[in-house]
């Protein structure tokens, strides 16, 4: 009997506790309630204590101006104070422009255009020729040719400027004495090749470039820097072009700067 009186008067304390927090969840609401209630009849009283008597009746005035406030007065001051260090600001800028030089312009002068005479050549089986990069090498095979050097065989856009022809499946070997000017920066040079093409500026490799389809200018740039530069003497640029067949083509441009 004492166990079953236990049971139900722990039963009727849940109830109870449960019953007791319904009610308190509900009274809280009902304050949330109220007090969003209150919130909003507030702001509707401080705006109706806000509108003027003819606004309410529909008839809206234009509030006489009374010259501006403390914040207006603020606000102007700023932008004089910054007007005032804008203006200081621009005249420190032109000042210190006196100061500043201008970079002076690069001037680049063509040495050997695309399509010029005056080169050295000679047509060789792939890969025979070595060491012809070199100052000493004998050019007794060699023979004067003008570029472009090339066969026309795929109907290229370049294919109308080749003046030299030089087989497919074969390499040709191609030499030139420059004499860069006194005072130049760096020596530039661009070529044209189909296929490949490795280029020696006074017997060391500078450059090389594999290129697919039809010949386009510009393919390799090489950039020759002072130090490997004989200035007011004779350089020696030796080319060798590759070609796998097909069309083949060569021409170069070089610039001083």
């Amino acid at each position: 009997m004492g166990d079953h009186w236990n049971d139900w008067w722990y039963e009727q304390q849940r109830a109870a506790e449960a019953q007791r927090r319904v009610e308190q969840e509900q009274e809280r609401q009902r304050w949330a309630k109220n007090e969003e209630q209150r919130r909003e009849q507030e702001y509707w009283n401080q705006f109706e204590r806000n509108v003027r008597p003819e606004q309410r009746t529909g008839v809206i005035r234009p509030r006489r101006s009374r010259g501006p406030g403390p914040i207006i007065g603020a606000s102007l001051g700023g932008c004089l104070v910054l007007l005032i260090a804008l203006v200081v600001l621009y005249q420190i800028f032109v000042h210190l422009s006196s100061f500043i030089t201008t970079p002076a312009t690069v001037n680049s002068s063509i040495l050997v255009d695309y399509g010029a005479s005056g080169y050295r050549y000679e047509v060789v089986p792939t890969g025979e020729g070595q060491g012809f990069e070199a100052q000493n090498y004998s050019e007794a095979a060699f023979q004067d040719g003008t570029a472009a050097f090339g066969f026309a065989a795929n109907g290229c856009t370049l294919d109308p400027t080749i003046e030299t022809r030089w087989p497919p499946n074969t390499d040709i070997l191609v030499r030139r004495l420059i004499t860069v000017p006194n005072g130049t920066g760096q020596v530039t040079i661009d070529v044209a090749i189909d296929n490949d093409v490795l280029m020696y500026w006074n017997g060391s490799l500078v450059g090389q470039a594999t290129h697919e389809e039809c010949a386009i200018r510009d393919t390799l740039h090489v950039t020759i820097l002072q130090s490997q530069i004989h200035k007011g003497e004779p350089n020696l640029l030796a080319v060798r072009g590759i070609d796998r067949g097909g069309s083949t083509y060569l021409d170069m441009q070089i610039q001083s700067q």
